[in-house]
């Protein structure tokens, strides 16, 4: 059996999160999971802590897959065998030292989610040798949706809003501002054209600076600070009626594939991973260039025709299920930690 330590930050995005789930859940009995966290809370207080902890007993795991830069370094301090790296973006300056040093040293694989952070490492000196391309999987018993008409009226949406929905956490990766700002135009039109977003993420608080500074008070719903509670991505693509995906820098993809595989009709950049799986099927849910004014008329389209809007969500979904498929997540991630020792 080949003992593999999951190491991660205490507050993990949602995308590491769920690849931790559904290797740990699913990956089979030849491998034996430990997670371990760093950070405030976690199983190490900070990096420091988790370089001593991990090398008073080196011999414990015949691999440690590292999921962020923290992890990492602490990794690359104190364990001499194999290394799995799964970053959801570039890693930092500090980071990418470490891999073109260990790389020479140990056995490392970088795992990226989509060929272009393939290709961004390859040109700042990781040789594509040393990376694995490993698209995010979707959890099966995720990928539906039912209208949540209580959840609506918990956040204060009505029934005849149109709530729009950033996916995943709000980041500057993740250029949720962009979605703001269509949000707005839609909301002078119409001021049931609402925006909902998650209230994960450190651009959360500059977003509702944002919307104040609009003076559209109600423009933007923060999920956890209206519920008063912690609350799962997932949950509120009931509550959406229509998914936004307007990344400014390579990040995660998982939020977005998870609501179009759930069957929410989807609005997203003209790049990526994502644009490039949908195709044809999704053409006029795709907007090219990137531009708050070009979002908002492509979401006012889809309103306009709900039946579009279905069969856009239904085509889309498709596809996605096929390519962002959690056994195959599973499966090519375990190839490779065969590849990395004897399982």
């Amino acid at each position: 059996m080949m003992r593999i330590l999951h190491l991660l930050g205490h507050a993990p995005d949602f995308q590491t999160q769920r690849g931790v789930l559904l290797l740990s859940g699913g990956a089979g009995d030849e491998f034996s999971f430990t997670q371990r966290t760093i950070g405030h809370d976690g199983t190490y207080r900070n990096t420091l802590a988790a370089v001593i902890g991990l090398g008073m007993r080196p011999e414990a795991f015949d691999l440690i897959h590292a999921w962020d830069d923290r992890a990492l370094q602490a990794t690359m301090l104190a364990f001499g065998q194999g290394v799995v790296f799964s970053p959801i973006q570039r890693p930092s300056p500090t980071s990418l030292a470490w891999l073109r040093l260990a790389i020479t040293q140990r056995e490392l694989r970088v795992v990226c989610a989509t060929a272009a952070q393939q290709r961004g490492l390859e040109t700042v000196g990781i040789r594509n040798e040393y990376l694995s391309l490993i698209r995010p999987g979707i959890d099966p018993g995720h990928a539906r949706i039912r209208r949540d008409r209580s959840l609506r009226r918990a956040l204060g949406f009505a029934d005849d809003d149109y709530v729009l929905l950033p996916a995943g956490e709000s980041t500057r990766a993740a250029g949720h501002r962009d979605a703001v700002w269509a949000a707005s135009i839609l909301h002078v039109l119409d001021p049931r054209y609402r925006v909902l977003l998650w209230g994960q993420g450190d651009q959360t608080p500059r977003l509702e600076r944002l919307a104040e500074k609009l003076r559209q008070p109600g423009l933007l719903v923060n999920a956890q600070r209206a519920l008063g509670r912690r609350v799962e991505f997932e949950e509120l693509l009931g509550a959406a009626d229509v998914a936004l995906h307007t990344p400014s820098a390579i990040g995660p993809e998982l939020p977005i594939a998870t609501a179009i595989a759930a069957g929410l009709p989807t609005v997203l950049w003209g790049s990526g991973a994502l644009a490039e799986c949908l195709g044809a099927a999704a053409s006029i849910a795709i907007v090219s260039p990137p531009s708050a004014r070009l979002l908002a008329q492509r979401v006012l389209k889809i309103r306009e025709n709900p039946e579009l809007g279905r069969g856009i969500a239904h085509a889309a979904g498709v596809e996605v299920r096929k390519a962002y498929s959690s056994d195959r997540f599973v499966e090519q991630y375990g190839s490779l930690y065969r590849s990395m020792g004897v399982a």
